[in-house]
């Protein structure tokens, strides 16, 4: 048993080159540079114990000015782990910067998740390819540096595929169900598919993260499904509308069905 205490000062930190992810022996027990994984955090406290030939039990925490996780449970020396995890922090782009291969760019990534969040649940796999599953809460999310409401969800992260389930998102008064995946394999082109049911929503908050200019302005309800990437995407939906406009011709109410890509958008049923 023992523990290992370790702080730094991160007001003025030199270059340093990548920390290798292999052990002495050669083998890759890491899916990324250690620094990276380690760069957000400034305060690291780790006590462990030996609970049978080479599995130890952990309780641990890393802390930087705006961010905090605790880890508790067991981990191996051959990588295998059986961890709960509680993460804190006051803006979600620090605790994911481990993930970028190069540093953030000028313009947001399409689906980068911002401001304050807390998520609960499990870490297992192993170091190389491990398993995070739990539930994530943002009260004043922004996505793209533009806010977008309260979002809770059951979320699945594996490798860089991030699965999630019986999410919410809540901007007053609309309210959009969620469920779908996000393939972060090529992050500045993240495949995706999301299935959406829509509750007095926004034309604008649908379709804001895919077109910045859309002909329908109206209070919304019924479902979309969206697939693809950024730049070559397919939206369908079945939406019925109060009281707005299109093409600038005002309407009392309808219902509308519509296909939207990058170059185009197509009514099939208004």
């Amino acid at each position: 048993s023992g523990w290992f205490k370790a702080a730094r000062d991160t007001a003025e930190i030199p270059p340093a080159p990548p920390l290798s992810s292999q052990p002495v022996s050669g083998k890759n027990i890491l899916p990324f540079p250690l620094n990276k994984a380690l760069a957000p955090f400034n305060q690291i406290e780790i006590h462990f114990e030996t609970v049978s030939g080479t599995t130890l039990r952990i309780n641990s925490s890393m802390a930087s000015e705006i961010s905090s996780i605790r880890l508790s449970g067991t981990a191996s020396l051959a990588g295998e782990l059986d961890l709960d995890v509680d993460l804190t922090t006051q803006d979600a782009i620090e605790t994911t910067k481990f993930w970028k291969k190069e540093p953030s760019p000028a313009k947001p990534r399409f689906f980068d998740l911002a401001g304050p969040l807390q998520f609960s649940g499990s870490l297992t796999g192993t170091l190389a390819s491990p398993h995070l599953q739990g539930r994530l809460t943002a009260q004043q999310a922004l996505l793209r540096e533009k806010p977008i409401g309260s979002l809770t969800g059951d979320l699945v992260l594996a490798g860089k595929k991030l699965s999630f389930t019986k999410t919410v998102l809540t901007k007053s008064p609309a309210r959009y169900g969620l469920s779908g995946f996000l393939d972060f394999n090529q992050a500045e082109e993240p495949q995706f598919t999301i299935n959406a049911t829509v509750s007095e929503g926004s034309d604008k908050e649908i379709l804001g993260p895919f077109l910045t200019e859309f002909p329908l302005q109206a209070v919304v309800n019924g479902n979309f499904t969206v697939q693809g990437n950024p730049a070559q995407f397919l939206l369908q939906s079945k939406l019925v509308l109060s009281e707005g406009s299109i093409y600038g011709q005002h309407f009392q109410k309808g219902e509308a069905s519509l296909e939207v890509t990058r170059s185009r958008v197509t009514f099939t049923k208004f």
